[in-house]
């Protein structure tokens, strides 16, 4: 039975690491610009398609982690609600409290207006293609910044789903990481941009011949 949970619990954690990555930079494309120079640079290339890809692979890892049907034992696995009634009859009855605790933290989040939006552009315009309104086969629309607060929100809440099941059966703590790099580039390219163009324009007038 141990075996089995670890396995389920390994599962979680790729897909809670994926989404998380591509949430941080979502996040960082969002919400670092603060320049007209910085909006360029993400409102550009790469960043514009950047932000597809990231869209995609959010959505994907988070409804891996919410699938409801979880009832088929080899499919499903990445599924924090397989894992949690899973661990529901642990050895000793360490883990009732927490169960219990799961259950409503992911009922929670199944109820909200953001998992169900997602859930459907999962299911008709992202793993699938279906004749829906949703699916504007030329139209990907980005997150509103309430959906990226939500987000946010939403990722520590199962991370703590995560972690209440490696306390019942280790003493393990499964950790996110949120690395600004991205951020930094944003920054220090709009600088870069600036004071080339500046000189440029200044070599320009000078008389000298760039090429």
């Amino acid at each position: 039975m141990k075996d089995k949970i670890e396995q389920l619990i390994s599962y979680a954690q790729s897909s809670l690491y994926f989404a998380n990555e591509a949430f941080n930079e979502i996040w960082h494309i969002t919400q670092t610009a603060n320049t007209k120079e910085e909006y360029d640079i993400v409102a550009g290339h790469p960043f514009g398609f950047y932000s597809i890809m990231l869209q995609y692979c959010f959505i994907m890892e988070y409804t891996k982690l919410l699938d409801t049907n979880a009832s088929n034992e080899n499919k499903n696995v990445a599924s924090l609600l397989k894992l949690n009634e899973s661990t529901k009859d642990f050895p000793g009855g360490v883990f009732e409290l927490k169960y219990l605790e799961n259950k409503r933290l992911l009922n929670d989040i199944t109820n909200s207006d953001l998992y169900k939006r997602l859930k459907k552009l999962r299911n008709k315009k992202f793993g699938h293609a279906d004749n829906d309104k949703i699916n504007d086969p030329w139209k990907i629309e980005g997150f509103a910044g309430v959906q990226i607060e939500e987000m946010r929100t939403q990722i520590g809440v199962l991370l703590k789903v995560l972690n209440n099941v490696l306390g019942a059966v280790s003493d393990a703590n499964f950790g996110l990481h949120d690395d600004d790099s991205t951020a930094n580039f944003i920054r220090f390219q709009a600088k870069y941009k600036k004071y080339y163009f500046k000189n440029y324009m200044k070599a320009m007038e000078e008389g000298y011949e760039l090429r």
